[in-house]
């Protein structure tokens, strides 16, 4: 986790730190973890004893998702 500020139109990262020393289960392509609505909180699912859990190590951002993939449904047609 990291804290962050905005200024004006810069985003400006923290440094990155650990949140938890908890190993949390991965669902695949449903989440594992839950915002709570007050934004204070928020539930995630613990792996269970002796479950093997992966590390994520990194994390795909995809920007301007739609116009990605017509440019891939277009290309495929031809």
């Amino acid at each position: 986790m990291l804290t962050y500020s905005v200024e004006g139109d810069s985003f400006r990262a923290g440094r990155p730190r650990l949140w938890s020393e908890g190993r949390f289960t991965d669902r695949g392509v449903t989440g594992n973890f839950a915002l709570h609505p007050d934004g204070n909180r928020f539930a995630v699912l613990k792996a269970g004893e002796g479950t093997e859990v992966q590390e994520v190590t990194h994390v795909n951002v995809v920007l301007n998702w739609f116009d990605e993939v017509r440019r891939r449904v277009a290309s495929a047609g031809q």
